[in-house]
């Protein structure tokens, strides 16, 4: 039997005990199940075998287990894009426990992007995952030349050993459990192991067996399709270390760490190449001094090599223009969203903050537009991410062509997710926007036969507007134009609140 299938074996042994009241051996086989259809990410199988497991510990009375698969099971349907299918009241605390993370996402964020080369880069990662990641051992493997080598490791150990741009082969290390960095090199996908003695694909790897390895957690770096490299994360001591609130925020941190690390490694070969010319440029430097102290009494070559000496100079002056321009290039990709073009998460918190501090102090309005492409999660699944990404632009292409003053700012907010920062504008004038928006979209005709409204993508939109907030502050309107967005999906989506 294939592997993917095995949770739906666990699932159905599990639940036929279940009904013979042997309420041991079927929790034992729904948590088998569990941590099969995480590594295949079988949210939907998760889903079942989480509720009932709930089921079981609810009958027997005993509410502490009750409640934290009650919870797993609400926060797998919301990860498995069914959110709506759960009471408002739970959707509201969760998003409540969500935004919690958004501090540390920003500071996380701000870190990876402040640094350019790639050694302070590693030792900043390294940092944010151990604050962040509960993990004991971090290996960090990144892709060069279509080898997938060692960079950073840190091991819990005595001497807490770290150590950076090592370019060591990942199969040469002993401190990773091999398969799991093989199944996600071939897969893309991340592994996530809460109890490595129950799982039935790893637990038997002698290396498992001689570091006492407990959980583990690897995901993927992917940028464009492409993967970058590989997070391993592991703890000895514990099992269940990773929640899912830590998989989120490392899920959401994952693209910026790529894109980081790329522009790292454009940065460490750019840096590369001026030294070596530098250095060529100082030998020669040294060549000529020795010859001017032999040849004094040639002039006629002494202004020859000063000539020379002239024009290396002027090539070091066009090298140090180009590398400027480079870093200059580089930090207009930290503020681009790679796939829409549009501005991304980062430039959109900073202007809003300031366009907030700035209608404070000059008594003016301003307006928030918070944009979500309905059902696109069942648009990926049917039609595949390529033909999401390629949804995405034609979307962003509409919100260019509306959004035409120079002070507003459309930016991707996130996934499906868009946002548009008007100042100076009122709530009527924000409404006519998104309207033409709405209507522009539709015009497109993208087929969407898997959305419940309408044969086609369609937007949901909410609206913001500072005269309708006491204290203004970036969080509360984005806090208000979330709950329009909300209740414009709860009302049957496709319409603008």
């Amino acid at each position: 039997m294939c592997r993917k299938f095995h949770s739906k074996k666990y699932i159905l042994n599990g639940e036929l005990n279940r009904l013979n009241k042997d309420y041991i051996k079927a929790q034992n086989q729904f948590l088998k199940a569990i941590e099969i259809s995480q590594i295949y990410s079988q949210h939907n199988l998760k889903i079942i075998a989480c509720r009932l497991l709930y089921k079981i510990y609810d009958s027997l009375k005993q509410e502490n287990f009750a409640k934290l698969y009650k919870e797993e099971f609400q926060n797998s349907f919301i990860s498995w894009g069914a959110g709506k299918y759960l009471d408002s009241e739970e959707n509201e605390k969760t998003s409540v426990e969500k935004s919690l993370n958004i501090n540390t996402l920003i500071r996380s964020s701000e870190a990876i992007f402040r640094e350019q080369k790639l050694s302070n880069l590693l030792k900043s990662l390294i940092r944010i995952l151990l604050e962040n990641s509960g993990a004991q051992n971090i290996v960090i493997i990144l892709e060069e030349d279509f080898e997938y080598k060692v960079e950073a490791i840190y091991l819990n150990d005595d001497e807490n050993s770290f150590d950076v741009l090592i370019d060591k082969r990942y199969q040469e290390c002993k401190n990773i459990i091999q398969n799991i960095v093989k199944y996600v090199i071939r897969t893309k996908e991340p592994v996530i192991i809460n109890d490595l003695e129950d799982d039935p694909i790893f637990s038997k790897e002698i290396n498992i067996i001689q570091r006492e390895v407990k959980s583990v957690l690897s995901f993927p770096l992917i940028l464009r399709n492409s993967l970058k490299g590989i997070i391993y994360l592991e703890n000895n001591l514990l099992t269940g270390v990773f929640t899912k609130e830590k998989i989120d925020l490392l899920k959401h941190l994952s693209t910026q760490i790529a894109i980081s690390i790329e522009n790292a490694k454009m940065y460490k070969n750019l840096e590369q190449k001026v030294q070596e010319r530098t250095k060529d440029l100082d030998i020669k430097n040294e060549k000529l001094k020795d010859q001017n102290l032999i040849l004094q009494e040639q002039n006629n070559k002494i202004l020859e090599l000063n000539s020379s000496i002239v024009e290396e100079n002027e090539k070091r002056k066009v090298v140090e223009q180009k590398l400027q321009e480079a870093i200059k290039k580089l930090d207009q990709l930290a503020t681009i969203d790679a796939l829409t073009q549009l501005k991304n998460r980062r430039i959109f918190d900073e202007v809003l903050k300031k366009e907030c501090s700035r209608i404070t102090r000059n008594n003016e309005v301003l307006s928030l537009i918070m944009c979500d492409i309905d059902f696109f999660k069942q648009y990926n699944d049917f039609y595949g991410h390529l033909q999401g990404d390629e949804c995405l632009k034609e979307i962003s292409k509409v919100f260019i062509s509306n959004i035409k003053r120079k002070n507003d700012l459309v930016a991707r907010y996130g996934g499906e997710e868009f946002a548009i920062i008007l100042p100076n504008t009122t709530r009527k004038k924000a409404l006519v926007i998104a309207q033409e928006i709405s209507k522009d979209v539709r015009k497109l005709k993208i087929p969407h036969i898997k959305s419940n409204i309408s044969d086609f993508v369609t937007l949901s939109m909410g609206i913001a507007t500072t005269d309708d907030i006491k204290i203004i502050s970036p969080n509360t309107l984005i806090k208000f134009a979330d709950d329009a967005l909300y209740r414009a999906k709860q009302n049957g989506r496709d319409q603008i609140k």
